[in-house]
């Protein structure tokens, strides 16, 4: 016997042992008879004759004169017929009783790989690689197998087998739209593996290969989305934006199913685009732009998941709208509610509402569904803990999400550099409130804190939040006066190169913190002490007034410092009134305030 028939032979005994009631059952027999037109009837790929084809099937089948090469035929074009209507346990057990019988055709074993990648089951790549084997020489076969593979191995995280199989694919595509599916399948592996420019690059040329290919011009618009993320005042959100109007004009407006959810993503992804521009720089016009998109996307498909979470996303910033965010990702899941993902945003948002006991319980579900290696949920639990003053599980928590982000952990497209420093900026401040624990080495502690904040800043020396905290962590937990106050003069200045109104908020903030903590902890002379309390005053009232509007906790912190300052300049009402609007905006705020270690003026 030879080599493959041995290895067949394996792949049966492996398919066996898979399903074993599926291989006893009947398969739905029918009358005898039909003969040489049952068979050519069976074999009817005219989706209008469906019906006809599978009534035709079931004739062979069951007719006891049938040969065994025309049993194993009709079983196996039933099996293809059956899966097209997403009856998967009677494709299965069709294309499985196929291969008993001896089928070894490349197109069955690619069928019944396809039907076992629906179901998950773990020998689907093996029975696809086998197939692979066996259509040798068919390039058509092999096409649709690399694509295959390819989407197998994509869907289990190994990038870059799915990238051989895309390529693969490529070299036996036998025309430009063909070409171009095999490159958007390479785009993502390349997306997948953290390899964002490369994968821009990839899906560029789908896009030049098939010009008529929307699907290849929204995956380039969705790349560029990506990395314009990035860079907030680069060319690639006019390119992106750019992207997706060209699609929008290349998809006509139809009735069409398929259409109708190209048209939805692509409001999408665009709707997404401009809100993060909007997070970035603070446009308004980005944000009511973006809920438009949304709106137009769900009026073309009401349960369009990106799209509620879109719109969630552009009311979470507006206050006042939280609950209609939260309505918006209940209706998202359910649709999909075992969405570690939408979880986790709508745990997110109880969050923001000030209810950590929702918030915590949609991240504990987010966990059980799957989301255990989530750098998000890890950080957004910490950013919980951090605010309820437990600064253990709050550090914890961050040196998890620090773990993640360095392995990898993280959406496709993210910068793995930009998540590592913010965890390890939250995870300073986390260090920090330790400092004051009963049995802790504050001076271990705080360089502790300080260490962190070092590291996160030479993964990202240009970001103005992560240079502020290096000002911080050294005020609260060195008190290193002259390092902090340089490092938080750098923060401001990169702020205001990039552009940011949100960071340039937190680096004033962060400033007048500094100089009210100086003043009242370290001030030589009474006159030292006014003049650093009135410069707190002036960079906390810069800060409010740069502050976004949805950042309430931001905007809350440093209003409440603010009164601490007029306080001790001798200016109570203004100070109870500071205070008090800090108070009402968040009620957390006191006790965020307490951790910065600010002790409130002298009598």
């Amino acid at each position: 016997m030879t080599k493959s028939f041995y290895r067949r032979s394996r792949i049966v005994m492996l398919l066996l042992g898979a399903a074993p009631a599926l291989m006893l059952a009947a398969a739905q027999p029918a009358q005898a008879g039909g003969g040489f037109f049952s068979m050519r009837r069976c074999a009817d790929d005219n989706p209008r004759h469906v019906e006809r084809a599978l009534t035709a099937c079931s004739q062979v089948i069951g007719d006891a004169g049938a040969s065994i090469s025309e049993v194993r035929r009709a079983l196996s074009v039933r099996g293809g017929l059956r899966s097209d209507r997403g009856d998967l346990t009677g494709a299965l057990n069709d294309l499985l009783r196929a291969v008993e019988l001896g089928d070894a055709s490349a197109r069955t074993y690619l069928a019944l790989g396809r039907v076992q990648l629906r179901l998950n089951a773990p020998e689907a790549v093996a029975i696809l690689t086998e197939a692979e084997r066996l259509a040798s020489g068919d390039r058509a076969v092999l096409f649709e197998i690399g694509l295959t593979l390819g989407d197998a191995e994509r869907e289990r995280r190994n990038w870059a087998p799915a990238l051989d199989a895309y390529t693969r694919a490529f070299a036996n595509a036998a025309n430009n739209e063909q070409r171009s599916r095999a490159l958007v399948g390479a785009g993502h592996a390349r997306l997948g593996g953290g390899a964002l420019d490369a994968a821009i690059q990839e899906f560029e040329r789908a896009r030049d290969v098939d010009r008529a290919s929307a699907s290849a011009l929204l995956a380039f618009a969705d790349a560029l989305r990506l990395r314009a993320g990035r860079q907030p005042s680069g060319g690639d959100f006019a390119a992106a934006l750019g992207a997706y109007g060209d699609a929008l004009a290349l998809l006509p407006h139809s009735e069409s199913g398929a259409m109708r959810a190209l048209r939805a993503r692509a409001l999408t992804g665009r709707g997404d685009l401009l809100v993060a521009r909007y997070r970035r720089l603070g446009g308004a016009s980005d944000l009511a732009e973006a809920g438009r998109d949304y709106e137009a996307a769900l009026g073309l498909d009401s349960r369009n998941i990106a799209a509620l979470t879109g719109r969630a996303a552009v009311f979470a910033e507006h206050p006042s709208r939280l609950q209609r965010a939260i309505a918006d990702l209940d209706s998202a899941l359910r649709a999909d509610p075992n969405s570690a993902y939408l979880l986790r945003l709508r745990g997110d948002l109880h969050a923001q509402l000030g209810d950590p006991e929702r918030a915590m319980r949609d991240y504990d579900a987010s966990l059980h569904q799957g989301g255990g290696q989530s750098f998000d949920i890890h950080y957004r639990r910490g950013l919980i803990y951090l605010n309820a003053a437990d600064y253990a599980r709050a550090e914890q928590s961050f040196a998890q999400a620090v773990t993640l982000a360095e392995g990898g952990y993280f959406s496709p497209g993210a910068d793995g550099a930009a998540l590592t420093a913010d965890a390890l900026t939250m995870r300073a401040r986390a260090t920090w409130g330790l400092i004051d624990e009963p049995g802790a080495d504050a001076r271990q502690t705080a360089l502790r804190a300080v260490g962190f904040a070092d590291r996160a800043a030479a993964l990202q020396p240009n970001r103005a939040r992560i240079i502020a905290s290096r000002c911080l962590a050294r005020t609260v937990g060195g008190g290193q006066w002259a390092a902090a106050e340089g490092a938080c003069q750098d923060a401001i200045a990169l702020a205001r190169i990039n552009g940011e109104r949100a960071d340039l908020g937190y680096t004033l903030g962060a400033m007048g913190l500094l100089q009210l903590r100086w003043a009242l902890a370290a001030a030589r002379t009474s006159t030292e002490e006014q003049e650093r309390l009135a410069t707190a005053s002036t960079y906390l009232n810069e800060a409010i007034g740069a502050d976004n509007a949805s950042d309430a906790a931001q905007r809350a912190l440093h209003q409440y410092a603010q009164g601490v300052v007029l306080e001790c300049l001798g200016r109570p009402a203004e100070a109870a009134r500071m205070m008090r609007d800090a108070l009402i905006s968040d009620r957390a705020v006191a006790a965020r305030f307490g951790a910065h270690r600010i002790r409130r003026c002298r009598a």
